[in-house]
C-alpha cells in the first residue's frame, strides 16, 4: 500500500507480491474493521479473490519503497473510520471441510 492511512471515503491500492520460488498464487484480500463485536474482534467490510503476481524486490526497497505497479484498487465508500486491518489468503492454504 503506497500510503500508512486513508480517510473514509478514499481509495488506496494494495501491492502484493509472491515469493522468488513462486510465480504466482490465488487467493483472497479481506479487509476487517478493529472493534468489539460481541463474540468477535473484527468485522469484515470488504473481500474480493486475486491472483497475485512475483515483482522483484530492489536493493532500495527498505528506504525508497518497492516501486511496484499499483495493484487491487479498494474504496473506502460507507466504511466507519478508526482502525482495520488487510489479510492476504492464500487459496492453497485453505482447508476444505
Amino acid at each position: 500500500m503506497p500510503k500508512h492511512s486513508v480517510g473514509t471515503g478514499e481509495h488506496f491500492n494494495l501491492m502484493l507480491s509472491t515469493g522468488p520460488d513462486l510465480e504466482t498464487v490465488n487467493g483472497k484480500i479481506e479487509v476487517f474493521r478493529i472493534g468489539y463485536y460481541g463474540e468477535t474482534d473484527r468485522k469484515l467490510v470488504w473481500k474480493t479473490d486475486v491472483e497475485v503476481g512475483q515483482n522483484p524486490v530492489p536493493m532500495t526497497a527498505a528506504s525508497l519503497g518497492a516501486g511496484w505497479p499499483p495493484g487491487e484498487g479498494i474504496g473506502t465508500e460507507g466504511w466507519a473510520s478508526r482502525c482495520h486491518t488487510v489479510d492476504f489468503i492464500d487459496h492453497l492454504t485453505v482447508s476444505a471441510t
